[in-house]
């Protein structure tokens, strides 16, 4: 399955100088479902994974 995570559900640490630190394009990782809204979209999160 494919799906995109938004640049804030990605997750913070202060070391990192940008999200590309963390994830590049392309690359498979592990996410939560958080919720499912009224048009079927996925939401999804790397927080606190």
């Amino acid at each position: 399955m494919y799906g995109m995570v938004h640049i804030f559900k990605i997750g913070r640490t202060s070391s990192r100088k940008s999200d590309l630190d963390v994830v590049k394009e392309g690359q498979t990782v592990r996410v939560k479902i958080t919720g499912i809204d009224e048009r079927g979209k996925i939401n999804l999160t790397m927080i606190g994974l």
